[in-house]
């Protein structure tokens, strides 16, 4: 009682009472003190109690939770594995399809672009794949001097050719015109469609295009402006300028559309005045 009430508060208190209550006094505010704690202290161990529960709760979840994604990892994996082996396995269900390929003999006259599209087309759908098979196919549609070229290096250097992409570089390089790109680009930029039809004026801005080797020097800007610049006047060109496409094919496709339009309005304003024409007779 002394460390509850201090000493003079305690003696004051005790003061006027025999011994015997006394006792009974201090035994009853020691048991009020004991009840009080027992009290306070009651529900913090229920509250711990609860934490432990739900920290238990929580790790017994993470651990089937590390679980589930382990076995996860495993399967993914196990597919993964199942799916390369099947790739490497397994026939293409596509069949090779032979294209025809004209031969390149090394003449200025023999298209060497569009003989490298055709060895590439070709070989793609004949589903060649290897390197070696690859040049071997293209080699195989030489003649004449680039033939007698191509075989030399090959007898001075096996190694020389490892890869198609380095074959055709090699031809670029050998059997391209001097100055092709300039040639070329400067047909592009000077093209018109004039007496041509609008497919056939396509055509030739996209023969012209696919044969400059250097495609920086013939920016998409600068196509799409040579094109709409070289078409006749009519339905086609005044949409064009209208909408001004940001790319060739983009102008291409606005082109046909609006002149199938109005061909196709043509004909029905045809049709119509031939009608007219018959009931006025």
């Amino acid at each position: 009682m002394y460390l509850v009430f201090g000493e003079q508060d305690t003696a004051t208190l005790l003061g006027g009472l025999s011994p015997g209550n006394q006792a009974r006094l201090v035994e009853g505010i020691g048991r009020l003190i004991d009840q009080a704690v027992t009290d306070a202290v009651t529900p913090l161990t229920a509250l711990h109690a609860a934490l432990e529960s739900q920290l238990s709760t929580m790790a017994a979840h993470g651990r089937t939770f590390e679980e589930s994604l382990a076995r996860s990892a495993t399967e993914v994996e196990r597919l993964t594995y199942a799916l390369h082996t099947s790739e490497q396995q397994s026939p293409s269900r596509l069949k090779p399809i032979k294209l025809e390929v004209t031969k390149f003999g090394g003449a200025e006259s023999d298209k060497l672009l569009r003989w490298i599209l055709q060895v590439e087309t070709a070989a793609n759908a004949q589903r060649i794949l290897d390197d070696d098979t690859r040049v071997a196919f293209a080699m195989s549609h030489l003649k004449g001097r680039a033939e007698d070229w191509a075989f030399s290096k090959r007898l001075m250097d096996p190694l020389c050719f490892p890869s198609l992409d380095d074959f055709m570089h090699e031809m670029k390089s050998t059997f391209l015109p001097p100055n092709s790109d300039f040639r070329y680009r400067t047909k592009f930029l000077e093209c018109k469609q004039e007496k041509r039809s609008l497919q056939e004026y396509i055509h030739d801005l996209r023969f012209l295009a696919a044969n400059v080797n250097d495609e920086e020097s013939l920016p998409e800007a600068m196509r799409v402006t040579v094109f709409m610049a070289g078409l006749n006047q009519g339905p086609a060109r005044t949409q064009l300028f209208r909408e001004y496409p940001t790319t060739f094919e983009a102008a291409v496709r606005i082109a046909l559309s609006e002149s199938f339009s109005s061909t196709l309005a043509h004909g029905r304003t045809n049709s119509s005045d031939m009608e007219v024409s018959t009931v006025a007779h």
